[in-house]
């Protein structure tokens, strides 16, 4: 039995405030389209991330909403999967998410075509990337080996948004862009690979101490340390072993800050306001986390470091009273990146 028809918007604010703010500033023709991915590509993520289930029965549930988004047909096991698994959920708003994952597939099916063909793309990638996720970082005797495969799953489950946004720009919109299609492409995988750089450096703290490392192996060996000794450290608050990650730190602000800056050149290149916002607001939202994280130095690995919410608000402020000029979004820029002081640990 199909569910009633979906409210994008509502769900949106319910599992992100950011992204979902970023979603209302796009042009009208592309809220839609645009919400709803990020709707089944959170639906997905809740079901990777749901630590209290399986990885069997995770990577089994993920099997099922990636054949349910390629096959437009009613799936009613799926549907009580969902359900069932919802119960599991400890948050209210990704429990309602799972919920409604078949309104989510019944509005996918309603999407034009090539819309459609688009969406199933970037989810493939991103759902691909999830069971990297839970197949390799929850395997007690492999964990993650090179950079290589960090790379990769970054643009899985993250690159792989930024082409995206650049193929839906160009299904819905006309004379929206200053650069060459291919610096679009380039510059938006690298935004998204940078977002999620940075989500890994933010949520270490927390993922180490659940024993998962998305740093890999060979460059935490040079620095005397494995996985299981950098979980141990942060679990016991061993600040001496945690000193000894600094230079892997640091090295991954800078490459993260690389890729950030390709999120601003793809931003400058945008034109019309609605857009240029909603494409430059995660970056420079991001650049000040990174800041932060910086500042904290290992003591992040120790406690959560966030943006402030004001921070947020006065950020989209001053882009929104400037028109989001390429003026203020260069200012807004340079104005995250004071010199980088790692607090004592």
């Amino acid at each position: 039995m199909r569910q009633p028809a979906l409210n994008i918007h509502q769900l949106l604010q319910g599992v992100s405030r950011s992204f979902g703010l970023s979603i209302r500033l796009l042009p009208a023709g592309l809220r839609e389209p645009m919400g709803l991915a990020y709707l089944l590509a959170r639906a997905t993520d809740t079901v990777a991330d749901t630590t209290t289930q399986t990885a069997a029965r995770r990577l089994a549930l993920l099997d099922s909403l990636q054949h349910a988004i390629d096959t437009p047909q009613d799936q009613p096991q799926l549907v009580q999967a969902l359900q069932a698994f919802a119960r599991q959920v400890p948050d209210a708003h990704e429990k309602a998410l799972l919920e409604r994952g078949q309104a989510c597939l019944d509005a996918l099916q309603r999407q034009p075509e090539a819309d459609q063909v688009v969406i199933r793309q970037v989810l493939a990638a991103i759902i691909e990337g999830q069971r990297w996720d839970l197949r390799m970082l929850d395997d007690p005797q492999r964990g993650v080996q090179t950079s290589a495969e960090v790379d990769r799953y970054t643009w899985q489950v993250a690159g792989s948004v930024g082409e995206f946004w650049t193929r839906m720009c160009e299904l819905h919109l006309h004379n929206w862009h200053t650069g060459t299609r291919a610096e679009l492409l380039l510059w938006g995988a690298h935004y998204g690979k940078g977002l999620q750089r940075l989500n890994i450096l933010r949520d270490a703290h927390h993922d180490l101490h659940a024993g998962r490392c998305y740093f890999p192996a060979e460059e935490l060996a040079p620095l005397g340390l494995d996985r299981d000794s950098l979980c141990a450290a942060v679990r016991s608050g061993d600040r001496a072993t945690l000193q000894r990650l600094a230079p892997l730190l640091e090295a991954w602000q800078r490459s993260t800050e690389t890729q950030l800056h390709d999120g601003l050149r793809y931003s400058l290149a945008l034109r019309g306001r609605r857009l240029r916002l909603a494409s430059a607001l995660p970056c420079l939202i991001g650049i000040r986390t990174l800041t932060l994280l910086r500042q904290a130095g290992t003591q992040a690995l120790l406690t959560h470091v966030k943006l402030p919410r004001r921070e947020v608000h006065r950020v989209l402020m001053a882009l929104v009273l400037s028109g989001v000029s390429d003026r203020q979004l260069l200012a807004s820029w340079a104005a995250a990146l004071p010199p980088a002081k790692a607090l004592p640990i």
